[in-house]
């Protein structure tokens, strides 16, 4: 029996076959091994022996073994650089199972890496292959430079920040910085890791990859963190000065005065009540947000008043802030009523009352006065008004003239300030004030002939009578007719009277120089006296007629049969010297100037 021995290689096929001395071996087994290529059958194990083939005669006489002969197959290995430069060869023959033997060279190209040896797979994946490194790959195949990155030494310089500890870190060429370490510094926030001082050259962040050689200082770069500044303003408007923001770094800021419109600025302070310190500024190397409050103060605005002549009222100010509100109190002048406080001399708008709160600014205000207008009442005593009469007046008025009313039967003796119509008013001078009572005064009328109010006969109507100018309008004799008797007891005794007339109307006046002169001078008796003293119906308001008077009662009554005249002479009052004095012959009307010692008649008369 022949047992095959596949010495390393794949089961022999068959295992063993019976064979015949000194007869072929004939079919010999098959078998195969990785890495190696089948050479022939021995009779030993370490290859020596004789080759055995199928041909082979067999001439050993017992069992026996064959063993397989194996050559060692070679292959090509090729050298990929893997970007490096061009290996020192770019391929070379190896044996399996047999070192690799000295291996090819090349240098880096690429910066930043070191040489890692040649490696099976490409980025130093499968094996490492060295010069002492048995081939195992049965194959022809690649073998790849590997490039080792290089790993760097970076400081870390916080500029100012808290230290770190380690104050470096180790970055691979090719790879992420990775995270940094935490730093930090009062008033700044970083704003990262510069190759450069001052935030200059390459920023570096934790994914950035370090693409530079050699080992090299990263440097903080800080900003300074950007503090608030909040006005609170209460009303009022920020100096575009006062930035709204700073910093640790900004130059010393000084605060700019806001305004406010009716206010002085009192000064910034950091609190609601303003204590402590006024905040002037901001000096260079603060920090923090800033709050700031605007203290006020109320301008203090005058006010003037113009008070045309008014008195005012010492309850209104002189001052005012725009926090105020004033009530505007009434100022007084006589004989006006105050009409409003204006603010231009035109009064122009509407009145004011008051200022009001959050008014501002100096002020004038000038005093409207409306005349006082006092009412006027006319006690008409059963008369009719004339519609020219006003009801009212004021100080200001032109002078008024009153105009006369009207009463059926009477004529209008005149506007009276009592009841007693003792002191007559004509007119309400301008400049007058105050409320006006008047009362009309009446008087019946009469014609020429009517018997009179005291009971003797009307003979005279004054043409164009006006109580304005004229204390009479009536001439009436009484029924009562004395004499004969002297003109005076003895004109011899006194000199003339004088000043006596002869018009119509100075009869009473000539009585009363008679009566002075002849009865109070020289204590005599006269016609003047007589009627003067006469009662009838009335005493002290008869006198002795003047000439042109008696002529008035020789045509108008005695030529009419009224009067109950004598066909005789009648003194008048009227002197014409000193012995003589005019009288009317009531026979043939005519006037003469008689001797004062002649008797004749006396009728009195009256005027009214």
């Amino acid at each position: 029996t022949v047992t095959f021995d596949a010495q390393l290689g794949s089961p022999s096929d068959p295992e063993s076959k019976e064979v015949v001395y000194d007869a072929p071996y004939g079919e010999l087994a098959l078998t195969s091994r990785t890495g190696y290529t089948f050479s022939e059958w021995r009779y030993t194990a370490a290859g020596g022996g004789t080759s055995v083939d199928a041909s082979t005669l067999v001439t050993t006489a017992s069992d026996h073994t064959l063993y397989a002969n194996w050559i060692a197959n070679t292959y090509t290995a090729t050298f990929d650089a893997q970007g490096g430069t061009d290996p020192s060869v770019a391929f070379k023959t190896v044996t399996y199972a047999s070192a690799y033997g000295s291996l090819a060279t090349t240098t880096s190209t690429k910066t930043g890496y070191d040489f890692g040896g040649w490696w099976t797979e490409e980025d130093g994946g499968g094996q490492l292959i060295e010069a002492t490194s048995t081939v195992t790959t049965y194959q022809d195949h690649t073998l790849y430079a590997y490039w080792d990155p290089i790993t760097y030494t970076v400081s870390l310089d916080t500029q100012g920040g808290t230290t770190v500890s380690p104050d470096f870190k180790y970055v691979t060429f090719d790879q992420q910085y990775g995270a940094f370490p935490e730093t930090s510094r009062t008033a700044y926030t970083l704003a990262g890791w510069f190759t450069g001082l001052g935030g200059t050259g390459t920023h570096v962040t934790a994914t950035t990859i370090l693409q530079s050689t050699g080992d090299h200082t990263l440097y903080a770069h800080w900003t300074p963190v950007v503090y608030s500044i909040t006005y609170h303003l209460d009303g009022g408007t920020n100096n575009g000065e006062n930035p709204a923001t700073y910093t640790i770094e900004s130059d010393t800021i000084t605060f700019a005065e806001p305004s406010r419109t009716g206010y002085t600025f009192g000064g910034w302070y950091a609190t609601t009540d303003f204590s402590g310190s006024e905040a002037t500024g901001i000096v260079t190397g603060s920090s923090g947000s800033i709050v700031l409050y605007a203290k006020w103060i109320p301008i203090t605005y005058t006010i003037g008043y113009t008070l045309n002549s008014g008195t005012n009222n010492a309850g209104n100010p002189s001052t005012y802030t725009i926090e105020d509100t004033v009530s505007l109190l009434n100022p007084t002048r006589d004989y006006y009523d105050f009409a409003g406080w204006f603010e231009d001399s035109a009064f122009t708008g509407d009145p004011l009352t008051a200022i009001a709160a959050g008014t501002y600014g100096n002020k004038t205000l000038y005093a409207k006065w409306t005349p006082t207008a006092y009412g006027i009442t006319y006690v008409l005593n059963s008369g009719t008004n004339s519609a020219a009469n006003p009801a009212t007046y004021t100080i200001e008025s032109d002078t008024i003239t009153f105009a006369d009313p009207t009463r059926t039967g009477y004529y209008f003796g005149g506007w009276f300030t009592e009841v007693s119509l003792e002191t007559m008013e004509l007119t309400i001078a301008s400049g007058s004030h105050g409320p006006l009572t008047v009362y009309a005064k009446w008087s019946p009328l009469y014609n020429l002939r009517d018997t009179g109010p005291k009971g003797g006969i009307i003979f005279y109507d004054k043409p164009a009578y006006d109580y304005r100018n004229d204390s009479w309008r009536y001439l009436e004799v009484s029924g009562m007719e004395m004499g004969p008797m002297k003109w005076i007891d003895d004109y011899t005794l006194m000199d003339a009277v004088g000043g006596t007339s002869i018009e119509i109307g100075t009869g009473k006046e000539n009585t009363d120089l008679i009566l002075q002169e002849a009865f109070e001078a020289s204590n005599q008796n006269s016609a003047a006296n007589a009627c003067d003293d006469i009662e009838y119906n009335d005493s002290g308001i008869w006198h002795l007629p003047s000439l042109k008077e008696l002529d008035l009662l020789y045509k108008n009554l005695h030529m009419n049969n009224l009067g109950s005249f004598s066909d005789a002479d009648y003194w008048s009052s009227s002197e014409s010297s000193v012995e003589m004095a005019w009288s009317l012959n009531f026979t043939t009307g005519v006037q003469n100037q008689d001797n004062k010692n002649l008797t004749y008649l006396v009728r009195p008369i009256r005027r009214f």
